[in-house]
């Protein structure tokens, strides 16, 4: 199995500062928070559909890279790329307008943004911190993991100032069999160069085999004073043997405290929080944290067998190395 780690890192990281109150039914969605979403959020979604039922094997992928601008009201407009599995040519433009809610707690439900989908995204907007969404499709058709954080102004390179913990996931080539995942710690100090980055993580393919791999010379770029940017690797010889390879879009949220990316014309999603600046202490920990993702257990690999799931929650967090978590009724876990 590839390593949980990295799925709960992930989770957390999606659910950042998600301070929420849980309703007693999600089974009624009400619209008196629609003003908590207003304004430029990049997204990254990784979509997984047409599932092998015995093997999980991908029938087609989607991911998803733009902008996507809320009016506050319930209605989004989305501006940037699309890549299909099943297409040739790599990563096209792609725009498109839908409808979303929120309820005064934060929960939200966003219509999914793939054409003619029937799908909707549930998860919740951040309470407290910086503003993010996470959210995942349990329902219908996809498998799949949403994650947005507010765009900016004035962005530059010295907006990716200090240490990040990030995490990642990749269904390389959309296949389900070299999947990989894990973590690093990205430091800056704002002039693009990132140095040597250190990686932790494990590939499918290389039985699930826990590794660490140096990537020297490793760069980014704000391109776009919204925080927009590019993220770039060395490109490995032989991707299949790499945890990461080349270029990544990156987006850098409005505060500087949260980054989001992945390949345009791939199936991975990378998610970094900035890091504390003094000691963690179990008390930090504490309130309730929403929280969503896409896995996929290859332990059973060899016998040609993964299973991808997607799911959508919480987590109540003590404070004292205790945390419970609290699913919401209905619309929590999807397995294939």
């Amino acid at each position: 199995m590839l390593p949980i780690k990295f799925a709960k890192m992930l989770m957390l990281m999606s659910g950042l500062y998600a301070g929420l109150a849980i309703p007693g039914s999600a089974q009624t969605f009400d619209t008196s928070g629609n003003s908590k979403l207003n304004g430029d959020y990049f997204v990254r979604q990784v979509i997984t559909t047409n599932l092998d039922s015995s093997t999980s094997a991908i029938g087609q992928a989607f991911s998803i890279t733009g902008i996507m601008t809320f009016d506050g009201q319930g209605n989004y407009a989305f501006q940037g790329q699309l890549l299909d599995s099943t297409k040739a040519g790599g990563a096209t433009a792609f725009s498109t307008s839908g409808t979303y809610s929120v309820e005064s707690n934060g929960m939200a439900q966003i219509q999914d943004p793939l054409p003619n989908s029937k799908d909707v995204e549930y998860g919740a907007v951040s309470g407290v911190g910086p503003s993010s969404i996470v959210a995942s499709a349990t329902e219908g058709a996809y498998t799949d993991v949403f994650v947005a954080i507010q765009a900016g102004s004035g962005a530059t390179n010295s907006s990716l100032d200090g240490s990040y913990a990030v995490g990642f996931i990749d269904f390389l080539k959309a296949n389900a069999s070299q999947v990989r995942d894990g973590y690093y710690t990205l430091t800056s100090t704002g002039n693009g160069s990132l140095g040597s980055v250190s990686v932790n993580g494990a590939m499918a393919n290389q039985n699930s085999a826990n590794v660490t791999q140096t990537f020297p010379g490793v760069t980014y770029s704000i391109t776009s004073a919204n925080g927009a940017g590019t993220l770039t690797y060395p490109t490995a010889a032989t991707p299949l043997t790499a945890l990461v390879s080349g270029q990544k879009t990156l987006y850098v949220s409005a505060d500087g405290s949260l980054l989001l990316g992945g390949d345009p014309n791939g199936f991975d999603l990378i998610m970094g929080i900035k890091s504390l600046s003094g000691p963690a202490a179990n008390s930090m920990y504490q309130g309730t944290y929403y929280n969503a993702a896409l896995e996929n257990d290859a332990s059973k690999l060899a016998a040609g067998d993964n299973s991808i799931d997607s799911f959508w929650g919480s987590t109540l967090a003590l404070g004292s190395q205790g945390a419970r978590g609290r699913p919401q009724p209905g619309l929590v876990r999807r397995d294939d």
